[in-house]
């Protein structure tokens, strides 16, 4: 109701005096020609915190999928270059040429290899192997020049090849680095086992013949 309403009723009130009774039946009468109080809108900061909390939710549920992804291709390695790394190695093993430096000491196989783009150097599960040294040549892994290291066991009962070879990643892929506690991976080519992996930035690669003696 309008204010001048209001006055004009208060005046007549006033003057013609009503009743107390009078007076709290004409105040409820104007009470209920009032209009109704409206919702108040609702806060905007209200409306932007639940806005953003939708979208938190929708971000999470978006961003699993995402990290799943990410999360398995930091994790798989090369499996099939292991397998074709197998297959070069074997092929060579079963076929070996001469040697073109014959030593047991790692410093002359060193010292003949001018032409790699990295020293060779000893591997930590090379050592732990009941091996010696006999020397080395050149080969090759998928293309990369290599050094091939024979090795022989003890008792001299069978041969097995190490490979070493610059790590080219746009060439072998992601292989695992046992430098960071990671297992070499294992492949089979023709009955003999094979294992691959990295070690300070360079590509191993080594022929595990069993004795068959």
């Amino acid at each position: 109701m309008s204010g001048k309403l209001k006055d004009r009723l208060h005046d007549r009130i006033v003057k013609y005096e009503l009743s107390e009774q009078q007076l709290e039946s004409l105040q409820a009468k104007l009470r209920a020609l009032e209009p109704a109080p409206t919702r108040c809108a609702e806060s905007p900061v209200r409306s932007w915190w639940a806005f953003s909390a939708v979208l938190s939710v929708l971000a999470v549920f978006l961003a699993i999928p995402v990290y799943m992804q990410i999360s398995e291709q930091k994790n798989s390695f090369n499996l099939e270059m292991a397998q074709l790394i197998a297959e070069e190695v074997v092929k060579n093993h079963l076929h070996l040429k001469p040697l073109e430096v014959k030593s047991n000491s790692l410093s002359d196989i060193r010292r003949y290899f001018t032409q790699l783009n990295f020293i060779p150097v000893a591997s930590g599960l090379v050592n732990s192997l009941d091996t010696r040294l006999l020397g080395a040549r050149y080969c090759s892994l998928q293309g990369i020049t290599a050094a091939q290291l024979r090795l022989q066991d003890h008792k001299g009962r069978f041969l097995n090849t190490l490979y070493q070879a610059e790590y080219k990643k746009e060439v072998f892929g992601r292989l695992p680095d046992i430098g960071q506690d990671e297992q070499p991976l294992v492949a089979y080519a023709n009955g003999i086992k094979v294992k691959v992996w990295l070690e300070r930035d360079i590509v191993f690669a080594l022929t595990e013949v069993e004795d068959t003696k």
